[in-house]
């Protein structure tokens, strides 16, 4: 009797094991799924999101501010490629970083104005933000994205798509801006 038992405990573990590892296997591909409906058979697939904005390319950006004055500071690890352009006055600092899985491709341009707020406030920075939302790609509308700025330079978390490029303002205080640009999703 007691040599059954242990004779079932071994199989009932064998069993176990073996729904464990057929788990782990993932599920079973020797068979294809077919579509239950003519509609299912139709739909298209899930595209991923861009990860790039299309035709942006960095230097578009960093050696448009280098030529009115910034420096440039460039990191070309691979997988971590960005260009980080500074200019700084009394009491106010500019900043744009383009971020980018290649040389010639542009995953996020981020802009910022950061003012003292005694002497300057962001506003002093308006034109620079200007400047970077006119960044070149396809499907840019300069004249829209100026506009849009404009009239957004104090609503805070204000974003909007232009040509498959999503921008977005933040304004949480009078000495501070940042402007966004990356892939619309």
């Amino acid at each position: 009797m007691k040599a059954l038992k242990i004779i079932g405990a071994v199989i009932l573990g064998i069993i176990a094991l073996g729904l464990i590892v057929g788990n782990l296997a993932g599920p079973d591909t020797t068979q294809s799924e077919v579509p239950t409906t003519p509609e299912a058979a139709s739909e298209p697939e899930a595209q991923p999101a861009p990860t790039v904005i299309s035709d942006l390319n960095p230097v578009d950006v960093y050696l448009n501010l280098e030529q009115r004055g910034f420096t440039v500071t460039k990191n070309l690890k691979p997988g971590q490629l960005s260009w980080t352009c500074r200019q700084t006055w009394p009491s106010v600092e500019f900043v744009a970083e383009t971020f980018g899985p290649e040389v010639d491709r542009a995953s996020l341009v981020r802009a910022t104005v950061t003012a003292d707020g005694v002497n300057k406030t962001a506003l002093a920075g308006r034109d620079y933000l200007l400047l970077v939302a006119s960044v070149p790609y396809t499907g840019a509308q300069p004249q829209v994205a100026h506009d849009w700025l404009l009239a957004n330079f104090d609503n805070d978390s204000a974003t909007t798509s232009i040509g498959g490029a999503t921008f977005t303002l933040y304004a949480p205080t009078q000495a501070f801006r940042m402007l966004t640009i990356q892939p619309s999703r």
